[in-house]
């Protein structure tokens, strides 16, 4: 395995999440793309048990820095 500076999350299932260490500390929390809740009514209220999410993307990425500096000067200029 090649070491590497920075390793990306990236995640959506339209909900909250948090990751934890396997002793219970947490360690991030994660927003979905629900702007007001996970209530009933899609509010901030008591979370509703019969809502059901979908898992739509999760990958581990490795950014190739010098591509997105490269990126961000051509955008840039």
């Amino acid at each position: 395995m090649v070491p590497c500076e920075e390793v990306q999350f990236l995640w959506n299932a339209n909900n909250e999440g948090m990751i934890w260490t396997i002793d219970g500390i947490s360690l991030q929390g994660l927003t979905g793309r629900g702007l007001f809740g996970n209530g009933l009514n899609g509010f901030i209220n008591p979370p509703d048990s019969r809502k059901h999410f979908t898992l739509e993307q999760v990958e581990l990425t490795i950014p190739h820095k010098k591509s997105w500096q490269l990126l961000y000067d051509l955008n840039n200029s």
